[in-house]
């Protein structure tokens, strides 16, 4: 059995699910034969996350799928939509009462069930903490208006239905009870969840853009997931206390097409620096605490530098990819405060932005329920930005 974790790709995301030819489709197969080919040949599990889920339904149930994938895992996939107000968006892949989903719910079987066969289903949800299953439509723009949406809309009947308490949108496929919910679903067995630590470890991954194309700004800032082809990317080795470089790099790399930055064989209780040059973007460094295991998916961006960007002295995010920044439930500060400067309350944003009117070097702390990760502010004026990145 070959595990595939999949997410939305420039491909799935540039045209809505709907309107995807059957040569979508194949492209799924393709991609994915290949991938496992060395492993079991004729068989996988789908590992999904979150939006890529509709895609992957569609794939299973209309195009040939289902004799290929064994077990599929939709974290967080608003299989319902994320509204059900008839009359509203219904070309979108996301709406409850759209053609798309409403042929993907259609009862399968007398039982009235929504999956097909003979793949074994899983779903995994919050209790009520993700953004995309609200009764109230706040995170769409919609404040105070229905969306006839319940908790229970990424629920499929006849899937074998997960829910874990207080977890968000993103943690469902991220978080550590959302992985030891998948290892049983496709193993039977439960997971050694204590994480074995490497004293040396083998990082790699792609520098990916913005826009449609990432060497034009004109064409958008929305995140593609396209190789940056031509950036640079430098590693510095730091101090855990203060983010001050200790020595020269320790690793360059001018990327080519295919985006790739690796492999870099790093220690594993060491905390790096991460500068990426490229054209039409700031100097971003990027920091992180240590890497506990090799990892072959250390995916990084530049950041665009907005107006307001521009306007101050030094700037600094402090971001949270893999889930969301929730006041009510997170013990979190940044720069020694508790409350994060753009984060509303609920489980609905993943970044904060600090940006001052002094250029003066210094250690900026960001804390997330016990991960503590530390860099140092940069020059605006020189094109140069900050990003404090957690990996819980």
């Amino acid at each position: 059995m070959c595990l595939i974790p999949w997410h939305a790709t420039p491909t799935t995301r540039r045209k809505p699910v709907a309107a995807r030819p059957p040569s979508t489709w194949r492209f799924y197969e393709t991609k994915f034969k290949r991938s496992c080919a060395e492993q079991v040949p004729n068989k996988w599990s789908w590992w999904v996350t979150r939006g890529g889920g509709n895609a992957i339904r569609n794939f299973i149930c209309n195009g040939g799928g289902a004799a290929l994938v064994s077990h599929a895992i939709l974290g967080g996939t608003p299989n319902h939509g994320v509204q059900a107000i008839p009359g509203v968006n219904e070309a979108n892949e996301f709406s409850g009462t759209g053609p798309f989903l409403k042929q993907l719910n259609a009862p399968k079987n007398a039982q009235g069930d929504e999956v097909c066969g003979p793949t074994r289903w899983m779903t995994i949800r919050s209790d009520n903490n993700d953004k995309f299953a609200q009764p109230d439509g706040l995170w769409l723009g919609m404040k105070g208006k229905p969306t006839l949406v319940g908790f229970d809309g990424p629920e499929l009947k006849g899937a074998t239905n997960v829910v874990i308490p207080k977890i968000d949108h993103r943690e469902t496929s991220y978080s550590v009870p959302a992985f030891e919910a998948t290892y049983k679903f496709i193993t039977g067995r439960t997971p050694q969840l204590a994480i074995a630590r490497q004293a040396k470890v083998v990082l790699n991954g792609k520098l990916v853009g913005m826009g449609a194309d990432p060497l034009d700004a004109t064409t958008g800032n929305f995140v593609n997931n396209l190789p940056l082809r031509g950036s640079r990317l430098e590693v510095f080795e730091t101090n855990a206390a203060t983010g001050q470089r200790l020595g020269e790099a320790v690793h360059t790399q001018t990327v080519g097409s295919d985006g790739v930055w690796g492999p870099f064989t790093a220690r594993g209780d060491a905390t790096y620096e991460f500068v990426i040059q490229a054209a039409g973007y700031a100097t971003t460094h990027i920091y992180r605490s240590a890497f506990a295991r090799s990892s072959q998916w250390i995916h990084m961006r530049p950041e665009r530098a907005s107006e307001a960007d521009r306007a101050a002295q030094s700037v600094l995010s402090f971001i949270r990819p893999r889930g969301y920044f929730d006041p009510g439930r997170d013990a979190m500060s940044l720069d020694g405060q508790s409350t994060l400067p753009g984060v509303p309350p609920g489980a609905g944003s993943a970044s904060s932005r600090l940006r001052w009117n002094d250029a003066t070097q210094r250690s900026v702390v960001g804390v997330f329920n016990g991960e503590k990760v530390v860099g140092l502010t940069w020059p605006m004026a020189q094109g140069d930005t900050t990003v404090l990145e957690l990996t819980d």
